[in-house]
C-alpha cells in the first residue's frame, strides 16, 4: 500500500511539476510579450508590479462582487507582519510552534502567571506583571481595554488574542480554531496553561475533551537540484528520493479536575534522504494539579529554558528588531515537549517540573531531567575523538550518513527558582484578596546546573559544541522589580570554568517603555544549549551594551529604536582581529487611519570585516569596517474585509570603506491576501529585485503554510513570485497549497555544489494538509 502511495505521489509530482513550471516560467517571462528591450530594469520592475495590481485588483473586485461579504477576517498577513516584528530579517522565528500550540491550547490569562504569560512572544517581563496588576484590578476588562491601558503594540495585541483568552472554562475556543502557523522551531507552554483549578470550574460539571491532530506534507522541486541528477560527482550523490516529506500525530486528552495528556509522533525526511522516516520524534507529556501546585512530566523529546538562557534555552537565539524591547529582558523557567523537525540539541530522555506555592507569599518551580541519546558527529578513528558535531540534521550523501548518531551524550541536570507570589497563581475572587495589597514590589531568585559527558572527547572549536569530554555547566539567575521598573542579571559557569553573564532592565512609562542589557562573555566560553541576544547568538567572545526605547505619546503613532554597541575579546574564525560593531535601528508605525498603515524602518550597522585583494602572488588582506545602511518603506490597506493589499520598496547601500566600490541592493513587491469565502482565501505576491552581490541581498519574509518559515535572500537581478491557496471543505480539514518561483536574469544557474541547481530558475510547490477532531 505504502509503495502504491509513493508510486502514486511520484506520478503526480512529475506531471503536476511539468505543467507547474511551464505555467509559472512562462508568466516570469514577460519580455516576450512586452516591448520593453530599450527599458532599464526598473523600468521593467515598475510595469511588472502595475500589470501584477492590475489583473490582481480586477480579479479580486469582480470575485468579491459576485460573492456576499464574509464574516472572515483574512490574517494570512497580519500573522506576517506579526512574524516578521519577532524575527525581522531572519529566516527563523523562535516563536512559531509556540503560537500554533497557543491557538489550540490558550492561556487563561486571569489564573495564568507571570512566567505563563512570558511564554507568549512578544510579552516581556514587565509587560507580564502590568497584565496580571490589570486583570486584578478590573477582572471584567476586554482585550480592547487591555490595550488601550497599556498602550500594547499591534504585534502585542494580535498575540494576546491569537494566544491567550480572558475566559477560565476549561472548554475554551475548541471549535473551529484555525492554525495559523507551524512546528519550525520551539516548544509549548508551562502546565498551569491548561489545568483548572476547583475554585474556577465549579460551576460547570466535570467534562473531558479528546483532540486528534494529524499533519502531512510535501514539497517538491521543479528545477531539481544537483546532487539528483547525473553531473553530480560521487561525493555530491543524493541516496534518497527529491521528496520532502513530513507527517505529525498528536492525541491529547483534557478532563477537568484531573489533568492533562498528550502524545505526539513526528516523522520528517529531507529531500535526498533515503527514508520517509529518516528523523523520528515523539513524546508523552502529563500534566495534572491545580494552578497553585501542579506538575508537568515529559518522556521523550524536550526542550528547557532557564534564567536568561546562558546555558539552557531553546533552540534558536532572539534576535535584534522590531521588537526592540522583550527580547533583552527575557527570561524563563520551563519545560517544553520538542515538536519540530530540526534535529538538533533538544534533548532526548525524561524530565519533570513541579510548580508549588511556599506558604503564603512564595512560590516555587522545580526541574529535573536526564537525557541521553546519540549525537552525529565526524570520529577520527585513529585518535579516538570527535572532530565536529554535526546541526544541520542533512543525512543525504554517503558521507554526511556516515556521521549519524556516532557519538552517544549523557546529560543530568536540575533547576529550581524561587519567586514571590505574584509569580504565582492567585485566586482573584478569594475572600482574602485585595488589589490594594498586592504587592508592588517583587522578585525572584534561581540557579540551573547539568552534567554533560560524551563517550570521546570533542576537539573541535565551534562555538556549538563543548569542546572538551565531560564537565558540568552553572548558572544562578534572578529578577526584581519595583513599580514599573524590573532588573534582572544571570551569571554562568562553563564546563572549563570560563565565567560570563547578563544583565537587564525595563522601564515603562506612559509614553515610553526603555530596556537597557549588557552582556560579556569570554573567547573560550562554551555553552552548547545556551543562546545570547547579541551579535553571535552563541554566548562566547562577545561584550556589548544594548540600549531600546519605545515612544508611543501621539494615538496611532509608535516608534521603535535600539542601539548596539558591541566588541569579542580576540579573533574570531574568519576575522584575523577583534571585530567591534555599532548596529542602529528604528521603525515608526503609522496607523493612517483603520483600515490603512504606513510603516518606515531604517537600519544601519558597521562592523569589522576583512577583504582579499589581488589574486594569486599580489593578494592580500585588509581588514576594514563595513557599512550596511537598510531602508524600507511599506504600505498596507485593508480595502474591505475580504480583501488586503500590501506593497514595499526596500533598499540596501554597502559601503566597504574606499577598499572596493560601493554596492547599492533594492526591492519593490505587491502583494494581496483575499478571503471572500469562510472556507477559502488566497495570498500571492509578486517581487522583483536587483543587487549588485549578495552582499546587499535584501530579505524577504514570506507567508508560508502552517509549519514552515520563508525568509529567502534576494540578491542579482531577478523576480519572485508565491502564491498560496488554503481551502477548508470541511471543518475539520484544511488544505494548503504553495507555489513559489524565483528567476534570476544575471546568471545561468542557482547556487553550488550539490544544491546547484542548472536553471536560472528555482521553482517549488508545497502542499499540507492537517486534520482535527
Amino acid at each position: 500500500m505504502l509503495g502504491k502511495s509513493l508510486n502514486f505521489i511520484i506520478f503526480l509530482r512529475t506531471k503536476l511539476g511539468h505543467v507547474f513550471i511551464t505555467k509559472i516560467v512562462s508568466c516570469a517571462d514577460m519580455t516576450n510579450f512586452i516591448p520593453l528591450s530599450r527599458t532599464n530594469f526598473f523600468q521593467k520592475t515598475f510595469i511588472y508590479a502595475a500589470l501584477c495590481l492590475f489583473f490582481g485588483l480586477m480579479s479580486c473586485f469582480n470575485a468579491t462582487a459576485q460573492a456576499p461579504p464574509s464574516s472572515r477576517t483574512p490574517a494570512t498577513q497580519e500573522l506576517e507582519q506579526v512574524l516578521e516584528f519577532l524575527a525581522q530579517s531572519t529566516g527563523v522565528s523562535p516563536s512559531v510552534d509556540l503560537l500554533e500550540y497557543y491557538r489550540q491550547n490558550p492561556i487563561r490569562l486571569k489564573i495564568a502567571s507571570v512566567r505563563d504569560l512570558q511564554t507568549i512572544p512578544g510579552i516581556s517581563l514587565e509587560t507580564a506583571i502590568s497584565i496580571k496588576r490589570f486583570l486584578k484590578k478590573y477582572p471584567e476588562a476586554n482585550y480592547t481595554a487591555l490595550q488601550d491601558s497599556l498602550r500594547l503594540s499591534f504585534a502585542q495585541a494580535y498575540l494576546l488574542k491569537f494566544c491567550a483568552t480572558l475566559e477560565i472554562s476549561q472548554n475554551v475556543l475548541q471549535s473551529g480554531l484555525q492554525s495559523e502557523v507551524g512546528e519550525a522551531v520551539s516548544g509549548s507552554p508551562v502546565p498551569t496553561r491548561t489545568i483548572t483549578s476547583s475554585s474556577s470550574s465549579s460551576s460547570s460539571p466535570s467534562s473531558s475533551n479528546l483532540a486528534l491532530w494529524y499533519r502531512a506534507r510535501t514539497r517538491f522541486w521543479a528545477t531539481p537540484q544537483r546532487g539528483f541528477t547525473t553531473d553530480a560527482t560521487p561525493s555530491q550523490q543524493f541516496q534518497g528520493s527529491p521528496l520532502e516529506l513530513y507527517q505529525r500525530l498528536t492525541v491529547s486528552l483534557r478532563v477537568d479536575s484531573v489533568g492533562f495528556f498528550e502524545a505526539n509522533i513526528t516523522a520528517a525526511k529531507d529531500a535526498g534522504e533515503l527514508g520517509a522516516t529518516d528523523f523520528l520524534s515523539g513524546y508523552l507529556r502529563a500534566e495534572f494539579g491545580t494552578p497553585e501546585s501542579n506538575t508537568s512530566i515529559v518522556a521523550g523529546d524536550y526542550l528547557l529554558k532557564s534564567g536568561l538562557g546562558t546555558i539552557l534555552w531553546g533552540m534558536y537565539a532572539n534576535k535584534k528588531g522590531a521588537d526592540v524591547i522583550s527580547p533583552a529582558t527575557e527570561t524563563a523557567q520551563n519545560l517544553i515537549p520538542y515538536r519540530s523537525s530540526t534535529e538538533q540539541q533538544f534533548f532526548r530522555g525524561a524530565a519533570v517540573q513541579q510548580n508549588m506555592l511556599v506558604g503564603e507569599k512564595l512560590s516555587a518551580r522545580l526541574m529535573a531531567w536526564g537525557s541521553w541519546q546519540q549525537r552525529s558527529a565526524r570520529i577520527d578513528s585513529m585518535q579516538n575523538v570527535a572532530t565536529s558535531l554535526d546541526f544541520d540534521g542533512l543525512f543525504r550523501t554517503r558521507s554526511e550518513i556516515s556521521t549519524r548518531s556516532t557519538l552517544p551524550e549523557r546529560i543530568f541536570g536540575a533547576s529550581a527558582e524561587v519567586s514571590s507570589r505574584l509569580d504565582a497563581q492567585t485566586d482573584a475572587q478569594s475572600e482574602n484578596y485585595s488589589h490594594e495589597n498586592w504587592s508592588r514590589e517583587n522578585w525572584s531568585l534561581g540557579a540551573s546546573v547539568f552534567s554533560l559527558q560524551y563517550d570521546k572527547p570533542i576537539t573541535s572549536r565551534s562555538v556549538m559544541v563543548f569542546p572538551q569530554q565531560s564537565g558540568a555547566l552553572a548558572t544562578l539567575f534572578g529578577t526584581y522589580s519595583r513599580e514599573n521598573l524590573v532588573l534582572m542579571g544571570e551569571m554562568a559557569r562553563d564546563g572549563a570554568g570560563n565565567a560570563g553573564g547578563r544583565v537587564g532592565a525595563e522601564l515603562r512609562l506612559k509614553s515610553w517603555e526603555l530596556a537597557a542589557a549588557a552582556r560579556a562573555f569570554p573567547t573560550d566560553f562554551r555553552s552548547p544549549f545556551g543562546m545570547n541576544f547579541g551579535e553571535n547568538p552563541k554566548p562566547t567572545n562577545e561584550a556589548g551594551l544594548y540600549l531600546a526605547a519605545v515612544w508611543k505619546e501621539i494615538p496611532k503613532l509608535r516608534v521603535n529604536a535600539y542601539l548596539d554597541v558591541y566588541t569579542t575579546f580576540s579573533s574570531t574564525a574568519t576575522i584575523p582581529t577583534q571585530v567591534r560593531g555599532v548596529d542602529m535601528f528604528t521603525e515608526t508605525t503609522w496607523d493612517i487611519a483603520p483600515n490603512l498603515q504606513a510603516v518606515i524602518r531604517l537600519r544601519h550597522e558597521t562592523k569589522t570585516d576583512q577583504l582579499t585583494l589581488g589574486t594569486g602572488r599580489s593578494a592580500r588582506r585588509v581588514v576594514y569596517g563595513r557599512g550596511k545602511t537598510g531602508f524600507r518603506l511599506q504600505g498596507q490597506w485593508k480595502a474591505n474585509e475580504v480583501l488586503r493589499l500590501q506593497a514595499r520598496f526596500e533598499g540596501a547601500f554597502v559601503n566597504f570603506e574606499g577598499y572596493e566600490s560601493a554596492e547599492v541592493g533594492a526591492l519593490v513587491f505587491v502583494g494581496a491576501s483575499w478571503s471572500p469565502l469562510e472556507w477559502f482565501s488566497l495570498t500571492g505576491r509578486m517581487v522583483a529585485f536587483r543587487t549588485d552581490s549578495f552582499d546587499s541581498a535584501v530579505w524577504q519574509y514570506e507567508t508560508a503554510v502552517p509549519g514552515t518559515l520563508s525568509n529567502p535572500p534576494l540578491y542579482g537581478q531577478g523576480l519572485r513570485a508565491y502564491l498560496m491557496l488554503e481551502v477548508q471543505p470541511l471543518p475539520n480539514i484544511t488544505l494548503y497549497g504553495r507555489g513559489s518561483l524565483t528567476r534570476r536574469f544575471d546568471v545561468s544557474t542557482l547556487g553550488s555544489g550539490a544544491t546547484q541547481i542548472n536553471s536560472n530558475t528555482d521553482a517549488q510547490l508545497v502542499l499540507q494538509v492537517d486534520v482535527r477532531f
